[in-house]
């Protein structure tokens, strides 16, 4: 289980288990050479084969292959630390970020803007801020508040006015301005927020664009978090071509710790005709396909469902944050040239409208086979999954929701259809590859959580939701691992430990696979990308 590498700097690694996901299984050692994997086996083959090689012994009871988050926003992480920081653990109150918002005002130019970034839109302490609140720090600046779940943003009176979409804007056209009567309250969901946030190329840009070196800076210290985690891939899953320099910069200035795929925001999609973005198609940074997003969130509520349901619209439905017509257009557009649409759906409707788009684009283009990605792919029927195993598509369900959201899923959607949120189990019976994916910043990073939902279906109150859909740790480590690989394209080089494919692999200190229950005591000990460690817990030896 070897081949012979022509590098002479050859590494052997041991421990007391190393989980290969190949049908090897389980091996003694791995040899590694120029960031790939040189031969699997007893560490008596390889040291016979490698005689001069260093030899080193890894801590902990398991060695797998690197995590790999398929749907997360670094960025959207940075942006707290980057703008004015309003996450929880940083204002305590109303007044406090009212405070932080007043200080930021007093030290900039009127006629600029002031962006806060993190404010809990779901858990804020009453009164939440409204527009009445930010006009009171200030009517001299545009002032634009841009909450966790980033479907939603808070607005003052210069804010709004600059603002061009239409105020009158309802749901069926993509989002709504909130408003008590006739006053609009400062809050805008979904659409009206992201054609302020990301824009696109036919519009100018609102909000103050963050320096290049800032985000540079940003996606470094991220990669760190990341690495903590065991993650040594992911996908950021929304970019603009400003964000998108960032990664270039960043890769291009060497020694990445990380490797990063990313989809471009889909209104700035044009740009694929003449930019860079085929230009570093490689092992380390790729662009994944255009990112497009039909529906709102299932943990706020927004989601599109066929059904009725207790939403946060208050119309018994989520929102529609694009016709069918645009979607169609879109998918059929990006499947003729061979890109991949990522295309966010939450609502089993949604989910519907996303299979009717690749089905109709697969029919004129039927030589065209792409594997189009379903980001967050959450609210599922047999049917449904029947649909997405013929067009070959694949989801990407969130890996720990269950965990962190089943208890307020059962209240919102019922016991029933909370129990078809993240059908991973049944996904995989049909023959469909499953990514793994957290939704970072949107959800905690923790992929111990997120393998301890997936085997458990356990909430944080204790509750089994869905049952049925429990998957085997094995099975789990998959999903994390050769399943996001596969869903950037990349299966055939990253995501299991074999000769030829890429040395990436994360020591974890408890024998997960042997025992589910010891997920939530687990811990990752160290964390190697391309052969080298680039990260190890303090302490460890």
């Amino acid at each position: 289980m070897s081949s012979r590498p022509t590098d002479i700097d050859v590494k052997i690694v041991h421990g007391p288990h190393i989980e290969t996901l190949t049908p090897h299984g389980r091996v003694e050692a791995l040899a590694v050479s120029a960031g790939r994997v040189a031969g699997i086996g007893a560490l008596e083959e390889l040291t016979s084969t490698y005689p001069t090689a260093n030899v080193t012994r890894m801590p902990g009871e398991l060695l797998v292959p690197g995590f790999n988050d398929a749907h997360v926003h670094p960025l959207f992480a940075a942006e707290p630390e980057l703008r004015v920081n309003l996450e929880p653990a940083t204002v305590t109150s109303t007044d406090h970020a009212l405070h932080v918002l007043r200080e930021k005002a007093s030290g900039t130019p009127p006629g600029d803007w002031i962006v806060g970034a993190g404010y809990d839109v779901i858990h804020a302490p009453d009164p939440q801020l409204d527009r009445g609140l930010l006009d009171s720090v200030s009517t001299e600046h545009p002032i634009y508040v841009i909450g966790s779940t980033w479907h939603a943003a808070i607005a003052n009176t210069p804010a709004l006015d600059a603002i061009t979409t239409d105020p009158t804007i309802g749901d069926e056209s993509g989002g709504y301005f909130a408003r008590d009567g006739d006053h609009l309250t400062g809050w805008m969901f979904e659409l009206p927020h992201m054609n302020v946030a990301w824009s696109g190329s036919d519009r100018p840009d609102l909000l103050p664009a963050l320096p290049r070196p800032a985000l540079v800076g940003a996606l470094r210290t991220q990669h760190r978090i990341f690495n903590a985690h065991g993650i040594t891939s992911y996908t950021d899953a929304l970019v603009t071509p400003h964000t998108w320099e960032a990664y270039r910069q960043l890769f291009k200035e060497g020694d990445p710790t990380t490797r990063a795929s990313v989809a471009l925001w889909h209104t700035h999609r044009d740009l694929l005709d003449h930019g860079d973005f085929g230009s570093a198609n490689d092992e380390w940074l790729r662009l994944v396909g255009v990112k497009l997003m039909y529906d709102g969130a299932i943990s706020g509520g927004t989601c599109l469902c066929s059904g009725p349901y207790a939403s946060a619209t208050d119309t018994g439905n989520g929102i529609q944050v694009m016709t069918r017509g645009d979607l169609f257009q879109i998918v059929a557009e990006l499947h003729g040239r061979g890109i991949r649409a990522c295309v966010h759906a939450n609502g089993d409707r949604a989910i519907s409208d996303v299979l009717d788009a690749v089905e109709h684009a697969q029919a004129a283009r039927p030589d065209e086979r792409l594997a189009h990605r379903i980001e967050h792919c959450s609210l599922l029927d047999d049917h449904l999954i029947a649909r997405i195993a013929a067009t070959g598509c694949i989801p990407i369900p969130f890996s720990g929701f269950i965990y962190h959201h089943g208890d307020s899923l059962v209240s919102r959607y019922g016991a029933e259809r909370a129990g078809r949120v993240a059908r991973h189990r049944s996904l995989l019976a049909a023959g469909i590859t499953v990514a793994g994916s957290s939704d970072y910043p949107c959800g905690p990073l923790d992929v111990m959580a997120g393998l301890h939902s997936m085997t458990t279906r356990v909430t944080t109150s204790g509750a089994v939701v869905g049952r049925a859909e429990r998957v085997d740790a094995l099975i789990a480590l998959c999903v994390y691992s050769a399943g996001s690989a596969h869903a950037t394209g990349e299966g055939t080089i990253k995501g299991r430990l074999a000769p030829g494919l890429l040395a990436d692999f994360t020591v974890l200190s408890r024998d997960i696979v042997r025992n589910p229950d010891w997920f939530q005591d687990c811990s990752v000990l160290a964390t190697w990308i391309d052969g080298r460690e680039v990260w190890a817990a303090p302490g460890t030896i």
